[in-house]
């Protein structure tokens, strides 16, 4: 590995900042906390490029924060970024990230009775060869998806956001994958699903945005982008509980599906009171 720093601290911070170029036959930059009973928290930051078998490995198995920041083009064999903690914040924030035989980037919260948050957010192009970007908290905080530039997911989806609370994704680019988007949220918590930007998204066998909602809160889509899906349906949108599901408003820009026996839009709410609107303002399509 070209950086590797290992922390035994029950309560001491790990720092790893690189202002140049970082090479290497493994890992560009591995930071890990290893003690589950720590309280530190770990950065990376990385202003150059990083070329090598895998980015940047930041893992905390303790209770503090994990905060990665890269700059330059993070160009991998394996995944291009893993961030994870056992209880605190995640925080990723990237230039352009390219992955040639795994995931672009992985941020990942992993305490099921944290409350703590998982926010991802990418400047420049995203691309991985299974799957663009993947953002899941095991806890009860929200997670929170902002891809500035274009995201694609050669053998999985675009972008895969997971929690059991409040799930959002805002995209200026398009998003491509299996599914564009697979996006489930509110699992036993009450946190509002959002879904907006600029950008669109695109299926190839999947759908080109898949949303479930599993818990009370609203679920929101209101995007301008072009989305399409060659053997999927288009934007598919499911409330899935049947225990006070809130309202659903779908916005979206021209919805293409291709396939026989699928939709372009594609919205069902199992709310005994919610409220449904949808609008459509480009031409929908259907197979």
């Amino acid at each position: 590995n070209a950086i590797d720093v290992q922390s035994l601290s029950p309560w001491g911070n790990v720092t790893i900042v690189a202002n140049g170029d970082v090479k290497a036959g493994g890992f560009g930059i591995a930071g890990e906390v290893l003690s589950n009973a720590a309280i530190g928290n770990l950065s990376v930051t990385a202003n150059g490029a990083i070329d090598g078998l895998a980015g940047v490995l930041a893992q905390n198995f303790g209770t503090g924060s994990t905060t990665v920041k890269t700059v330059g083009l993070v160009n991998t064999l394996g995944y291009g970024m893993y961030a994870s903690t056992m209880g605190g914040n995640v925080s990723v924030t990237t230039g352009a990230v390219t992955s040639t035989a795994d995931t672009a980037i992985i941020a990942k919260q992993n305490s099921a009775s944290s409350a703590n948050v998982v926010d991802v957010t990418t400047n420049g192009a995203v691309s991985g060869a299974t799957t663009g970007i993947v953002a899941e908290n095991l806890g009860t905080g929200a997670v929170s998806v902002i891809a500035n530039s274009a995201v694609t997911g050669t053998s999985g989806s675009g972008i895969k956001a997971t929690g059991n609370n409040a799930v959002s994704v805002q995209v200026a680019d398009t998003v491509s994958g299996v599914n564009g988007l697979l996006l489930v949220g509110g699992t036993g918590g009450a946190g509002n699903i959002s879904v907006t930007g600029t950008g669109g998204f695109v299926g190839s066998t999947g759908d080109a945005a898949n949303i479930k909602n599993n818990g009370s809160g609203t679920v929101t889509v209101d995007i301008s982008g072009a989305s399409s899906s060659t053997g999927g349906n288009g934007i598919f949108v499911r409330d899935s509980t049947a225990f006070g599901g809130g309202d659903m408003s779908v916005t979206t820009g021209a919805v293409t599906a291709l396939a026989a026996l699928r939709n372009a839009i594609d919205v069902q709410s199992l709310s005994p009171w919610g409220n449904v609107t949808i609008v459509a303002n480009g031409d929908v399509k259907a197979g």
